[in-house]
C-alpha cells in the first residue's frame, strides 16, 4: 500500500504558522508576484484573512487554556484563511498550481508541494521525516552536505528509528532549471554523520549541484524526498 499523501498546505498548527508566513512573503516578492499576477482586491482579501488568523493565534495559541471561545475562534480563522473564499487554496488554484510560467524552484520556495510518481515533495525539515538539508561548496571542486532533523544540530542528526541520510544529486550549468525530481538525478551518497563533503571534481568547479534528500529507516525503506536545494561549486 502507497503511503498517503501528505497535504501540501501542513497541518499541524505550529508548521502551518510558519508555512502561511512564508507564502505570504513569497506572494509579495516583486519575482513572484508580476508571475502570479494576482489582482490586488484579491490580495487584499487574502492578507486580511491572514491578519485575522494571526490574531486569532496571537491571543490563543495551540496547546494553551485560552478556553474554548478563543479556541474556536483561532480554528475558524484558520479554517476560512485556507479553504474560505479568497483563501490561500482558492488563490493557489487560480494563480499557482497551474501556473506554467513558475519554475520548479518558486514553487519550492512559495511552499507549493509537488508530487512525483507516488510520492510527495515536502519542504525540507517541515516534517519529522525529511531532512533539514543544506549544501556548500567551501572549497575547489567539493560539496558539503549539513543535514538534520528539524532543528537538530548534532553532528549525528539522525532520528533515532532511521539509518541514514540519502541525497540524490545532478550537476548542471550554473543556470540550468532544476530536476524534476530525485528520478532526474545520476548519482547519489549516503552519509551517517552531518556535516558530510564529497569530491565533485575541480572540472565542475561554476557548476550548480541540485539534490533531493531522504532518510532511510532501519529497515532499508526509503522515506519522503525533500523538495530540492542546491549550490554552486566553487
Amino acid at each position: 500500500m502507497s503511503k498517503k499523501y501528505k497535504d501540501w498546505v501542513p497541518e499541524p498548527e505550529s508548521q502551518f504558522n510558519l508555512w502561511q508566513g512564508n507564502f505570504i512573503t513569497q506572494l509579495q516578492d516583486p519575482a513572484i508576484n508580476t508571475i502570479a499576477n494576482i489582482p490586488p482586491a484579491k490580495m487584499t482579501v487574502l492578507l486580511d484573512l491572514q491578519a485575522d488568523y494571526e490574531a486569532a493565534f496571537a491571543v490563543c495559541p495551540p496547546h494553551t487554556f485560552g478556553g474554548k471561545s478563543l479556541n474556536t475562534a483561532r480554528r475558524d480563522a484558520k479554517k476560512a484563511y485556507i479553504s474560505g473564499e479568497g483563501g490561500i487554496r482558492k488563490i493557489a488554484a487560480q494563480y499557482l498550481r497551474h501556473n506554467e510560467e513558475l519554475s520548479v524552484l518558486q514553487r519550492v520556495e512559495i511552499g507549493l508541494t509537488l508530487i512525483k510518481n507516488t510520492r510527495t515533495l515536502v519542504t525540507p525539515g517541515s516534517e519529522p521525516d525529511v531532512p533539514l538539508i543544506s549544501a556548500k561548496s567551501n572549497s575547489v571542486g567539493t560539496v558539503t552536505f549539513t543535514f538534520s532533523e528539524g532543528g537538530n544540530t548534532k553532528s549525528r542528526a539522525i532520528p533515532a528509528d532511521m539509518h541514514h541520510c540519502m541525497v540524490q544529486y545532478i550537476i548542471t550549468a550554473a543556470n540550468a532549471e532544476p530536476p524534476s525530481g530525485e528520478d532526474a538525478c545520476n548519482k547519489h551518497v549516503e552519509m551517517q554523520k552531518s556535516p558530510y563533503t564529497i569530491d565533485v571534481k575541480r572540472q565542475n568547479a561554476g557548476n550548480r549541484l541540485w539534490g533531493f534528500a531522504a532518510w532511510v529507516d532501519t529497515r532499508g525503506v526509503i522515506r519522503n524526498w525533500s523538495a530540492v536545494f542546491s549550490c554552486i561549486i566553487t
